[in-house]
Order: structure tokens, then sequence, then C-alpha cells
């Protein structure tokens, strides 16, 4: 019942905002359904997403439009492999954002609150957006499964071009004195040239994640006081024009 009356909502939403209503409600985790995690391998499409990042800003993917790429790595509060990252992300975002590469960072751990977020970027000087994925619907459309994991998105086409580790250095419980491959640094300039992408996809570490099952039973009681105007006030607060903005 619910998917229906999410139906006749979205046929009265006008035409240039269906996209943003939808990645609202979303957003606003009212009236999202659970599906099964299903992987993206590299060349598929990226739906769009929109998300709030660890300081109070809407994030858009499909807002990307004057980068090139967009980069994605996956976070985790308390993560050692996340940890041991942020120095390489912080020189890969300081070689390559002048080269049109977006770079941002996607949590999606319910556990982790935003302000212990904002904590741990600060303390480890992340420089760049976490996105926080409460309703989990980014990690299970890109099919995410642990934290320490980048994503290379082509921009305009939003294609995946890449999946996998930054390198080979970090191992579990330590790390080699220097890595010997370079994934997603090799895939990165072979993109950028235009050239193929020798290794679209890599082995990585790091943490787990877990997904929430949605609790919500489809013979719930649907009504509108309770129900739907709720959603709509929520999804309409999401998408006013101060809470919107671009990655960088």
């Amino acid at each position: 019942m619910l998917q229906s009356l999410l139906i006749i909502l979205l046929q009265r939403v006008p035409l240039g905002f269906r996209s943003l209503f939808i990645m609202s409600l979303f957003i606003s985790g009212v009236g999202v359904i659970s599906s099964p995690i299903q992987p993206l391998t590299p060349d598929s499409t990226v739906p769009d997403f929109a998300l709030m990042d660890h300081l109070g800003r809407m994030r858009t993917l499909s807002r990307q439009t004057e980068s090139k790429a967009v980069a994605l790595f996956v976070h985790g509060n308390g993560c050692p492999i996340v940890r041991q990252s942020v120095v390489k992300l912080n020189e890969l975002q300081n070689d390559y954002s002048s080269k049109g590469v977006v770079f941002a960072m996607i949590n999606a751990n319910t556990q982790d609150p935003l302000v212990e977020i904002r904590a741990e970027a600060e303390e480890f000087g992340i420089k760049m957006p976490i996105l926080k994925d409460d309703t989990q619907w980014v990690a299970r459309s890109l099919g995410l499964t642990r934290t320490g994991e980048i994503l290379l998105i082509e921009s305009g086409s939003w294609k995946l071009i890449y999946r996998g580790a930054i390198d080979d250095q970090l191992i579990y419980g330590g790390r080699k004195p220097s890595a010997e491959r370079h994934f997603f640094k090799e895939a990165l300039e072979q993109f950028l040239a235009g050239e193929k992408v020798e290794t679209p996809q890599s082995p990585f570490k790091g943490c787990k994640l877990f997904y929430e099952e949605n609790h919500q039973s489809e013979e719930a009681p649907v009504t509108y006081s309770k129900t739907i105007a709720p959603m709509l006030k929520t999804a309409l607060d999401a998408i006013s024009p101060e809470r919107l903005g671009l990655f960088r």
C-alpha cells in the first residue's frame, strides 16, 4: 500500500523535481524499503543520490557535471584501515582536484553518529566531505561491503570506472614498508589519459559493514496524518534550496 501512495505522491510532484523528491525520501529515512544488496561492477551506471555531509551540507552526485570524475571512499569511525588511509587520500585530493577529480567519503554505519564523525574527521585531518548514508540506500545500491574501498565514477555518464583498494600496502594487523601496486592511482591516470583501465577492480581490506533490516511491515496501517504528512514535510525540508550544494 505504501508503494502505491508514493507513486500517487510522485505524480503530483513537478517533473523537474521528481528525481530530487525521490532522493529526499531516502535522505529523510522515511518510506525506504529494503532490497537485496547487488554489487555494482565496473562499467555499470551508478544510481544518482543526494546525501548530507558531516557538516550539514547536501551533496548530490548528478551536480558534479563540471568535474571529470568523483572518487568515493568508504568511511567508518574507528576503523584502522580508514585511519591509515587518510594521509594518502588527502595527498590524492591535493594532486588531482586541479585535474577535475572530486573527492568525498561515505559513511553507512548506523552506529556512527554525526558528532563522532565530525570529531574523528577533525582528529585525523580529513579534508573532504563525509556523506552520511543513514538509510544505507546508497551503500546498498553500490554494493558496499566493507570500509576502505574507493570507487571512481565518471562524471556525466556516471559509469563506475574502478573499485577496490587505494594500493596494496595496508594489510590486516599491519602494513608493508611500501606499496608495490597503486591500483587507484593507476586507474585514475589511465582514465584521465583516455586509456583503458587495465585493472578496474582490486581486492581491498576494511572493516565489515552491517546492514540494518527494515522493520517496517507492509501490513502496517498507512494513514495521511501519521505516514504521508510527516513524509512530505521531511522530504520538502530536505530539498530546500539552502541545503543543496556541490561536493566541493
